[in-house]
């Protein structure tokens, strides 16, 4: 059960989300996708845990340990964002996002801007 479940998030999850960030915006029309995903999820819960067909798939979820579908793909978005957001400002993804993201959030206290030379 545990190699089935690493699998299908190692595997699964990873290939089927790949470019989340360019069709999971704000206003897009999504949902279609989502329900696929979560189809997708229910088929991998009832393999995972060894189940019949006819199993309750949220109940198959639960016990596999599997995150709702609209939850972790809202999750994978929010981390897309700040991981983007933590980019240095010579970063060359910032090149290709353009300016209007730049800027917008200071340094961390522990980036590289902020680092300074120590004088001995």
């Amino acid at each position: 059960m545990v190699h089935k479940h690493l699998l299908y998030r190692a595997c699964v999850v990873s290939v089927a989300t790949y470019g989340l960030q360019l069709w999971y915006l704000q206003g897009s029309h999504h949902v279609g996708l989502a329900k696929h995903f979560s189809m997708v999820q229910c088929i991998a819960a009832l393999w995972i845990m060894g189940c019949f067909c006819t199993s309750l798939t949220g109940g198959a979820e639960a016990l596999a340990g599997l995150l709702p579908m609209h939850l972790l793909l809202k999750r994978l978005a929010e981390r897309s964002c700040a991981h983007t957001a933590t980019l240095g400002h010579s970063h060359p993804v910032h090149m290709v996002l353009g300016g209007t993201w730049t800027g917008l959030n200071p340094p961390l206290a522990l980036s590289v801007e902020s680092l300074s030379l120590a004088v001995h």
